[in-house]
């Protein structure tokens, strides 16, 4: 599933991911934070990762039960949050 690009300061979002890839672009301001937290149920592996606008892994973590990543942007564009769950799980994305 891919979702609509969110605007600079748009706030928080918050997805369930059911065992399917999930996708969310997000314009982001010079400065701006991302910040992703990924919930899984008991024993699920999820992994995040924000992409840059030039296509740069930026960040990557396997999460195991709860936790979250972040990135604080070096250039304005769109960036990408990719969330790959093992099994039900909810992730966040907050922009601030």
């Amino acid at each position: 599933m891919s979702g609509s690009p969110a605007a600079p300061g748009a706030g928080a979002t918050k997805t369930r991911a059911s065992g399917a890839d999930q996708t969310q672009e997000i314009e982001v301001a010079n400065g701006e934070t991302i910040s992703v937290e990924v919930e899984n149920e008991e024993g699920a592996v999820t992994v995040a990762r924000i992409v840059a606008p030039n296509g740069e892994t930026v960040v990557e973590s396997d999460v195991t039960g709860v936790a979250t990543i972040t990135h604080t942007a070096t250039e304005r564009g769109m960036y990408t949050v990719e969330v790959r769950p093992a099994r039900r799980g909810y992730y966040d994305i907050d922009i601030e």
